[in-house]
């Protein structure tokens, strides 16, 4: 009976700590809204506007985006966030690497199962 228990208990814990690694993209799109930033789902056909090459485009599953601010040729005062959803939690943690390693001063990376937050620190900090 101890053995049944415990299995049901370690069950439901691994279970619990599967949903608590992804990302509630209605909650984020709802909070990003509510902070006054513009949200846009990007669709499949416009993936290369946001990654590098062909074979990361393959890679993702989701991309969302969140801009507040003023965005000029002479001034930048603007907080912006992208959502990256892999297929794979191994892409995902290939691309947070590479985005950690190349982040400037002033953004954030931040990783959360097959979901990569990069962006401005406040906007990061904003969804994560």
């Amino acid at each position: 009976m101890k053995k049944i228990l415990a299995l049901t208990f370690a069950l439901v814990l691994c279970l619990s700590m599967l949903v608590a690694c992804g990302v509630d993209v209605e909650k984020v799109e709802e909070t990003l809204k509510e902070e006054g930033y513009t949200v846009l789902s990007v669709s499949e056909k416009d993936f290369e506007k946001y990654l590098d090459d062909e074979e990361e485009v393959e890679k993702v599953a989701s991309i969302l985006v969140g801009m507040k601010g003023e965005l000029s040729l002479t001034d930048a005062d603007f907080e912006m966030v992208v959502i990256f959803e892999y297929k794979e939690t191994a892409d995902a943690k290939e691309a947070f690497k590479e985005a950690d390693e190349e982040k400037e001063e002033g953004y954030a990376v931040e990783r959360s199962g097959k979901f990569v937050i990069a962006g401005t620190t406040e906007a990061v900090e904003l969804v994560k």
